[in-house]
């Protein structure tokens, strides 16, 4: 099965090609586009990358800001009706052709960092860019060099990027992001750990920090049961009393207490810290609802019965409580005494109001014990809010003076200014809505008390309502307050705290009390600190495992890599001292710094080599094949169907030019890679014609001979064929300067067919360098004898060269111009010794 091909390349509009399509169909081996600086070479293969991404890499890695390729896709001159598109038709494995179609939409614009827009068609089906991929078979790169695309500004991005980009790109190059991806998966799972949290671990983390107990700490830490923390617990808690001076009493908890009570005594001593301490703030459930519904429902049921039944239906179902009532009517009224009022009649009108009024007491029962769960509610809640203020709100200024709680105080202990400030104005919003919600319970407790102590001639229902919803917006507005002063009452508090006890020598002191009194809390802490240290351990570890398995996979694959591009780097540079030796990690615990290594050697066999970076002792030529090398062994490597090359050589580098145009060109058909060259020196696209001319390369110039035209490309292959094809008008013309003017093209023909010749048959011998280029500057008169030599297939044939030589000469003199006929014999010859002998 081959690897996917470019059969067709149609570009209109893109960047230096202007309104008219320009068409080429590049051969399936290599081939070559040959155009001078600014014709359009690199807007050729930016055309090929712009189908494949979408995107253009030289803005990603060469632009100092995003803007400056605003509007850098279309063509400056075309109107706005031409459509810029680019069109390739790919043969896919299996020999199946496929259009494939880029339309530019909005091109990059100006103050955006955003790419351009683009339709992507796939045999004229709306595709994305992984349709190329899943669909053809083509292979793509990550990101920034996505495309099999090799430009100048792309070969040196190795050399110049960040060590981050430079090892993400060796990452995507071995096949290891997957590996990293799961190591990054791991290194998080200690961010996810549920660390233990709670007043006991506070207390720990307090014991901890302090150096008097960090040896407790560690000892209780340690503990499996209760009497081994309280063994720890009550020998440091003995020592702690004694050193302030007093007798520890016998038990744990007796000996918390003790310290508890110093600890206070020694704080007040320096600031009166516990004024600031409050409770937290238990709201009362807004029920202003349910009060309103069981108000309307009652209201709705009394509508429904007998006034006069309502009031008097006390006595009523008194009375039919009564033992034995009914049993010998009439009787007497058991109420009020009147003689034989009680009759059957009455008693069954008694028992019917009683019933027709049920629904009534039920609304009735419910609103009442409403009202009275309401009441004790308010009372809770009441509490709850006072209690929520600090201690300091029950105390009058000259009581907070005379106990030292001013802000002089606090600034002479050297709590920041600004914490104080802050801390004094969310106090007093604290104690604003404080004081509203008072009043508000207030109001509510004593509608309430109104409503339950005359619920049968109660009238202010709405009274009630409103004092309700008062009381909801203060309890917010406490709620809001409480929470704005909740932030820097704690840091206000830790601060003193931390002062206090360093000022007198407590540090630490309430942790160990508060452990003190809960022994079993202390041992339960420590086992979820255990676990939790285990549980970081045991990712710790993994990582460590991860990051070694990474790196013996990495240096496997690197070694690969350095085989590859190496193979490559030996067909560019063969016989050099100095030579690529690896890619490598810098060091084994290294994953982000990726060195690229060279050997410096001062035999020809490269034996006893110093080892240096690349990049620091690398010649600008070496580091451009480096760059070369390392694009052809990840092509290689990731198995592409073709690739195409700008400049891939350096004009002024004719030491390795006959290598890559032999030994390269070779490597790259010998793994069935289609080769697209565009390069400016015609050297190098004179080699590669010539000397691969028999595996069908196919030669293009790219021209621009108009800015507004745009670039323009011309099929050239078999130029020995095209000049006889030019040189044929000239010939036939009547007019002697045309007949002179053809025979000087007819002689640089012959020139052209004697280099071909002895470059085949230096080919032909194992000479795997030579090159057509190896005879510029040199004339018929120079190897004339070495190419009649080799005309051996008739012998008429050296002397049909030379007579079309000489029939030609004149055409280059100042004589007399040659005649049709001897032309005309001469174009003749040399077209059938053409075929004999290049084919």
């Amino acid at each position: 099965m081959t690897r996917p091909r470019i059969k067709r390349i149609a570009i209109t509009g893109f960047r230096g090609f202007g309104s008219v399509q320009q068409i080429a169909e590049p051969a399936e081996t290599v081939s070559v586009f040959w155009g001078g600086n600014s014709n359009g070479k690199t807007s050729f293969g930016e055309a090929i990358e712009f189908l494949l991404t979408g995107q253009i890499a030289r803005r990603e890695l060469l632009a100092g800001a995003k803007d400056e390729f605003a509007d850098s896709l279309r063509n400056a001159h075309v109107d706005d009706k031409t459509v810029v598109a680019v069109d390739i038709v790919f043969a896919d494995a299996s020999g199946t052709d496929h259009a494939v179609r880029r339309e530019l939409k909005d091109d990059y614009q100006r103050g955006s960092a955003a790419g351009c827009v683009s339709v992507l068609t796939i045999d004229g089906k709306p595709a994305a860019e992984g349709d190329l991929q899943s669909a053809l078979g083509l292979t793509l790169f990550p990101a920034p060099l996505q495309a099999p695309v090799l430009s100048q500004h792309s070969l040196g991005f190795l050399f110049s990027s960040s060590p981050t980009d430079r090892a993400t790109y060796f990452r995507a190059v071995l096949d290891t992001q997957d590996l990293e991806d799961f190591r990054q998966a791991v290194s998080v799972l200690d961010q996810s750990l549920e660390k233990p949290v709670g007043k006991e671990i506070d207390d720990f983390a307090e014991l901890q920090k302090t150096p008097a107990f960090a040896d407790a700490a560690k000892r209780l830490l340690k503990c499996k049961d209760k009497a081994a923390a309280e063994k720890v617990l009550s020998g440091e808690l003995g020592r702690v009393l004694e050193e302030a001076g007093l007798v520890p009493e016998p038990g744990l908890s007796a000996r918390a207490g003790q310290l508890v009570a110093e600890l206070n005594r020694r704080r007040d001593l320096v600031f009166p810290i516990q004024l600031l301490a409050r409770k937290a703030f238990v709201p009362a459930v807004d029920q202003g609802e349910t009060v309103r519904l069981a108000i309307e429902k009652l209201a709705q049921e009394a509508a429904l019965c007998d006034a006069e039944a309502v009031r008097l239906i006390g006595l009523f179902e008194t009375a039919l409580k009564i033992p034995h009532l009914g049993e010998h009517l009439p009787e007497d009224c058991p109420l009020c005494g009147s003689a034989a009022a009680l009759t059957a009649e009455r008693v069954a009108w008694i028992k019917g109001q009683t019933q027709a009024t049920a629904a009534y007491q039920l609304a009735r029962k419910t609103l009442t014990e409403l009202l009275g769960r309401l009441s004790t509610l308010n009372d809770s809640s009441r509490q709850s809010a006072h209690s929520a203020l600090p201690l300091l709100a029950q105390r009058s200024p000259s009581e907070r003076r005379a106990a030292g709680f001013t802000r002089s105080s606090l600034k002479a202990l050297g709590i920041d200014d600004q914490l104080v400030a802050d801390w004094i104005a969310d106090y007093r919003t604290l104690l604003r809505s404080g004081r509203k919600a008072r009043v508000a319970f207030a109001a509510v407790n004593s509608e309430l008390k109104q409503a339950i102590d005359q619920f049968d001639t109660w009238s202010r229902q709405a009274d009630l309502l409103s004092a309700l919803h008062i009381l909801a917006l203060a309890q917010a507005d406490l709620l809001s307050a409480v929470a704005s002063h909740e932030g820097p009452a704690s840091r206000l508090n830790e601060a003193l705290t931390t002062i206090i006890d360093q000022s007198s020598a407590v540090a630490g002191w309430e942790a160990l009390a508060n452990r003190g009194a809960d022994p079993e809390g202390a041992v339960a802490a420590a086992r979820l600190l255990a676990t939790f240290a285990d549980q970081q351990k045991a990712v710790a570890k993994a990582l460590t495992d991860i990051d070694k398995a990474i790196g013996t996979v990495q240096d496997a694959k690197f070694a690969t890599l350095s085989d590859a591009i190496r193979t490559w780097w030996d067909r560019l540079r063969p016989d050099e001292v100095t030579f690529f030796d690896a890619v490598q990690r810098r060091g084994a615990k290294t994953r982000r710094m990726i060195d690229m290594r060279a050997g410096l050697s001062l035999k020809d066999d490269k034996s006893d080599p110093k080892f240096r970076d690349a990049v620091a002792v690398f010649s600008q030529s070496q580091l451009h094949c480096l760059g070369l090398a390392i694009f052809l062994a990840r092509a290689s490597s990731e198995g592409v169907g073709f690739i195409v090359l700008d400049d891939p050589v350096l004009t002024s580098d004719d030491d390795y030019r006959p290598n890559f145009a032999s030994t390269v060109i070779e490597g790259l058909l010998a793994e069935g890679i289609q080769t697209i060259i565009a390069t400016q020196d015609h050297a190098t696209a004179k080699d590669i014609e010539t000397r691969w001319a028999h595996r069908n390369v196919a030669r293009f110039n790219i021209v621009r001979n108009d800015p507004l035209l745009g670039s323009e490309i011309r099929n050239e292959d078999d130029q020995l064929a095209a000049m006889i094809a030019r040189a044929q008008p000239f010939c036939n013309s009547e007019d002697p300067e045309q007949r002179k003017l053809g025979g000087t093209r007819v002689r640089e023909a012959i020139e052209r067919f004697c280099k071909l010749l002895l470059v085949k048959d230096r080919v032909g011998k194992g000479d795997t360098l030579a090159s057509i280029t190896d005879y510029d500057g040199k004339n018929f008169g120079n190897f004339s004898n070495d190419v009649k030599a080799l005309l051996i297939q008739d012998a008429s044939h050296p002397g049909k060269l030379q007579a079309a030589h000489n029939y030609v000469t004149p055409g280059t003199h100042d004589d007399t111009p040659p005649p049709k006929a001897q032309l005309k014999v001469a174009l003749g010859d040399l077209r059938r010794l053409k075929a004999d002998y290049l084919g």
